[in-house]
């Protein structure tokens, strides 16, 4: 009936917490009482809109005065409905899994999911919180746990800074993991012999850009050299013999990679592309980098 579309609805809106305005506010590259930028108000739109809690986002410029020489930005955001419930089951297995992408309505991300088999009444469940974007720094960080039904794990922690926005001065990364897994090889040909192997992954990254021209349209300041370099370890914790049969061998990891490039980034808005009726910001331009390691 149209009552119980109506508390429907009302029920669901009531459990959904609007983006708040400083979860908006932590977005935008322009600040209060600085000189008018066009490129920056383009940015920061995109950078909203790409949010996936958010659905369309519209910026308007509105002048504060009929002889003033300023203009407030007034702000208007959809959102997406945030809370995502799932349930899959099988003649083996049931799988539970529910998650929120804008937590609060601060843009944080909680993802839960649970499996059970049924089967050999084994279980394995995930969880991760992340929060994308840290005081306007676009500093992201997240921490995960994994447990599968052979109780292997990965526990980590992932903090990010990419190049978010052409005008991005620096990036850089920290990935640091804890990991256990059921190992096997072959002894004689014949037979497996298992045993478990518990290592931690490091991963390491850096990166900054400069301007290649100083001019102040938007080829010029979207046009940048790039120098960018990455370490990772990959390191066993617990030592176990080796089988002197096998060709296999456990060996520690260490990686080096650096680069170099020129890359120039703008978009345009189009329709209809991956997304039903949203706008979609479209990158183009072009890079073209050198890559050692």
């Amino acid at each position: 009936t149209q009552t119980s579309k109506f508390i429907a609805g009302k029920l669901l809106n009531d459990l959904h917490i609007i983006t708040l305005h400083v979860t908006i506010r932590n977005l935008l590259l322009i600040k209060n009482n600085e000189p008018f930028d066009s490129l920056l108000v383009r940015e920061s739109e995109r950078l909203v809109r790409k949010q996936s809690y958010i659905r369309e986002v519209n910026f308007y410029p509105v002048v504060c005065g009929t002889n003033s020489d300023s203009v407030d930005i007034q702000i208007r955001a959809l959102d997406y409905w945030s809370i995502i419930p799932g349930i899959a089951v099988s003649t083996s297995k049931l799988n539970l899994k529910l998650s929120d992408k804008n937590l609060g309505g601060l843009g944080h991300r909680f993802a839960n999911s649970y499996t059970w088999n049924h089967t050999s009444g084994t279980h394995s469940f995930e969880t991760s919180y992340s929060i994308p974007n840290f005081r306007n720094t676009y500093i992201s960080s997240e921490i995960n746990y994994y447990q599968d039904e052979l109780n292997n794990h990965i526990s980590s922690i992932n903090l990010n800074r990419p190049f978010y926005s052409a005008i991005t001065r620096w990036a850089g990364g920290i990935y640091i993991s804890e990991q256990l897994k059921s190992d096997s090889v072959y002894e004689n040909d014949t037979s497996h012999v298992f045993f478990p192997t518990r290592f931690f992954v490091q991963d390491y990254w850096a990166a900054e850009a400069w301007q290649v021209r100083k001019g102040r349209s938007e080829d010029d300041r979207t046009t940048n050299l790039i120098l960018s370099a990455r370490y990772f370890r990959f390191k066993y914790v617990d030592n176990f013999e080796e089988i002197a049969s096998s060709p296999y061998r456990h060996n520690n990891e260490t990686f080096f990679l650096t680069g170099l490039g020129l890359s120039t980034r703008k978009y345009v808005q189009d329709n209809y592309i991956f997304n039903f009726g949203k706008t979609e910001d479209v990158p183009i331009g072009r890079s073209y980098g050198i890559v050692a390691g």
